[in-house]
């Protein structure tokens, strides 16, 4: 088959990109200008321990673009009129990087240990047997699963007597998909407790199949938050990992879902977001519970 010529020029200008950037450095100013300005447009801050992981993300997107420098890609961000929609994109890229089961662990472990045994107690006795937990950033599936594996051991063999779900969206068709197969590489699951494997995946070769019973308490549907008139929440929720939700919205449209959330969470909901994300300008809907190494925000 003939490759046209525009196509062939665009292939080898993007290689030759590629080619230069691949020992590139992300000097320690520029990495500075690129945070401060991630934060001022969408409240997400990183830290210098960040720098690397922007170094190995960062020439997929300029070549994407065929640009040539991490300085002009910090222009085009600033100044082109794509800007915000590439900034969009390159948090995505970022956010790939946390592709793995029990990611976040310090904030799992506080709601495998502390705040769901608390919550189902509580619920027990007032003879409510409804759990629901969202996961608004299910991306490939694997933020939902372990929502559900924690589910499941907390509730344990009293699990037929609850009503219990873990609502998760995904921000594409291809995730989307993805995410219900359930079949994933070894990778996915580094952090991923021993007994915890054993107990909740299937072996397949040179994947790992979720278990039906965790499948059978998680929902996957299509997020249409990017939609401004879209709300698409699911039920009532008393805990919400939105982990690198907010972040991928302007600032007015975060605002609002904030709101949505807030209006769509239990009394005393939980909110979980990443450690390197902010709720400043919630404007009192949430209030920040700490927690050993973590730290969750509960409806106001």
């Amino acid at each position: 088959m003939t490759v046209p010529a525009h196509v062939a020029r665009m292939v080898e200008r993007k290689d030759d990109v590629s080619a230069g950037l691949e020992d590139a450095t992300l000097e320690r100013s520029l990495f500075g200008r690129l945070r401060d300005y991630i934060f001022a447009q969408r409240r997400l801050y990183f830290r210098n321990a960040a720098r690397p992981v922007f170094e190995k993300k960062l020439p997929e997107r300029l070549s994407a673009l065929g640009i040539g420098s991490f300085e002009d890609y910090l222009h085009f961000l600033t100044h082109d009129p794509n800007g915000a929609e590439e900034l969009g994109r390159l948090l995505d890229s970022l956010a790939e990087s946390e592709e793995e089961f029990f990611r976040g662990g310090a904030q799992m472990d506080v709601l495998r240990f502390r705040i769901l045994p608390s919550l189902v107690s509580r619920k027990h006795a007032e003879g409510n047997s409804s759990l629901v937990l969202w996961s608004l950033s299910a991306d490939r599936g694997q933020e939902a699963y372990t929502l559900g594996i924690v589910v499941r051991e907390a509730l344990g063999k009293e699990i037929s007597r609850w009503d219990a779900r873990v609502c998760a969206m995904c921000p594409s068709e291809e995730k989307l998909q993805h995410a219900r197969q359930a079949r994933y590489k070894d990778i996915s699951l580094r952090n991923t407790p021993g007994e915890v494997r054993t107990r909740h995946f299937e072996r397949e070769k040179t994947f790992f199949i979720v278990k039906n019973e965790v499948r059978d308490i998680v929902e996957f549907t299509l997020s249409e938050f990017e939609h401004p008139g879209a709300s698409g929440l699911p039920p009532e929720a008393d805990v919400v990992f939105a982990r690198h939700f907010l972040s991928r919205f302007e600032a007015d449209r975060r605002k609002t879902l904030l709101h949505a959330l807030h209006a769509n969470m239990r009394p005393g909901g939980l909110l979980f977001v990443a450690h390197n994300e902010t709720l400043s300008g919630s404007g009192g809907l949430f209030t920040a519970a700490y927690y050993p190494r973590a730290v969750a925000y509960r409806k106001a």
